[in-house]
């Protein structure tokens, strides 16, 4: 952990680990140790001990820790991608602040599109932390978002990538 961050870290405090071998969901963890002296690159090694188990794990191994400074362990956080993102500037609307988004969700009982504003708490990798604004069961427009207005009649998007192929052998 960088100097500049490591008096942000406690013992106890809830991490999410990710790890390489099994990358499908992240892991709950608490940090269980901080060391007292800084290494290699100015930075402090923090060790931290996972909720779950696995066979496969070995020392050395891969994986990404993330830290969450500042927030409680029970704030709710939703993932969006940047794709998200409504860029547009705002004709109508007033000025919002730089933790504040929008973006639009899909209503299956219209068919219709909302404009929502959100609250952003910070970008992890190429994915918004939304804070606020969503709850689980929204469905978040990711692509096309510059061609959308509020109130537009569309459909949900239904792959066929999962269709068989058939295939006509002839003789």
């Amino acid at each position: 952990m960088p100097e500049t961050l490591i008096r942000d870290v406690n013992y106890g405090d809830p991490v999410s680990v990710k790890l390489a071998v099994n990358n499908t969901h992240p892991i709950g963890a608490i940090i269980s140790q901080i060391g007292s002296q800084a290494e290699t690159g100015n930075a402090f090694p923090v060790e931290v001990t996972l909720s779950e188990s696995f066979p496969n794990l070995r020392s050395g191994m891969t994986a990404t820790v993330t830290f969450n400074y500042g927030e409680s362990s029970d704030t709710k956080v939703f993932l969006l991608p940047l794709t998200a993102l409504d860029v547009r500037v705002p004709v109508e609307e007033e000025a919002l602040d730089k933790k504040k988004a929008l973006i639009f969700v899909f209503d299956p009982k219209k068919s219709q599109l909302e404009k929502r504003t959100i609250t952003i708490r910070d970008i992890r990798e190429n994915d918004l932390e939304v804070i606020d604004g969503l709850k689980a069961g929204d469905q978040v427009v990711v692509a096309g978002v510059p061609f959308l207005q509020n109130g537009q009649q569309v459909k949900r998007w239904q792959p066929t990538y999962n269709t068989p192929a058939l295939i006509k052998i002839e003789k």
